[in-house]
């Protein structure tokens, strides 16, 4: 009799923990869709930015050196866009692993 209860205890002890993983997991998975939805808009906006700004701040900056241009702020501008598409894509790796373990 003992043994018929412990298999009992032991289905209703992984249907829970499968139950908790079916509520872990699914608002995550909803998370990493849309962040991999969101992620060629974010690489379209930001990549190009980064470019764009960069491109400015060695034309207008170092190259015309023009007077009131502020050099270090639109180098950091550029520096910042690119830290935050990694920043993005780290958070979807991060999201990645976690489905997956």
């Amino acid at each position: 009799m003992s043994a018929s209860w412990t298999e009992t205890a032991n289905v209703i002890k992984n249907a829970g923990q499968g139950l908790f993983q079916l509520t872990w997991r699914a608002p995550l998975l909803v998370f990493y869709a849309l962040l991999v939805l969101g992620e060629p808009v974010v690489g379209f906006v930001l990549a190009p930015l980064a470019f764009l700004a960069f491109g400015i701040t060695l034309l207008f900056g170092f190259v015309a050196r023009a007077p009131h241009f502020p050099t270090w702020a639109m180098l950091g501008f550029s520096v910042g866009a690119v830290i935050l598409y990694w920043a993005y894509l780290g958070l979807m790796f991060c999201v990645q692993r976690m489905l997956r373990a």
